[in-house]
């Protein structure tokens, strides 16, 4: 993986931008992790109705229960909202 840096004026870094989808990203390791979790990895990813933000399996139930709680008894399965790697 090649870090591509972002620095602001004043020679102070900004992050890390990921040459894949563009998201700037604060911590190498952070970097890396996102790179194995959305670009890489074979876990399954799941989509939020709401935000339409893209989450692992162990995230997406809890993201759904904590920032939509409205509309969580509204979603049923929550497997329908699983996506292929893009």
């Amino acid at each position: 993986m090649r870090d591509h840096v972002v620095s602001v004026p004043g020679g102070k870094s900004e992050g890390f931008l990921c040459a894949v989808c563009g998201k700037l990203i604060s911590r190498r390791d952070h970097m890396r992790r996102h790179m194995q979790n959305v670009h890489v990895g074979v876990r399954a990813r799941y989509r939020c109705p709401v935000c339409f933000k893209v989450f692992a399996e162990t995230k997406f139930a809890a993201h759904i229960e904590k920032q939509h709680p409205k509309h969580a008894s509204d979603f049923g399965n929550l497997e329908q909202f699983r996506i292929d790697r893009e």
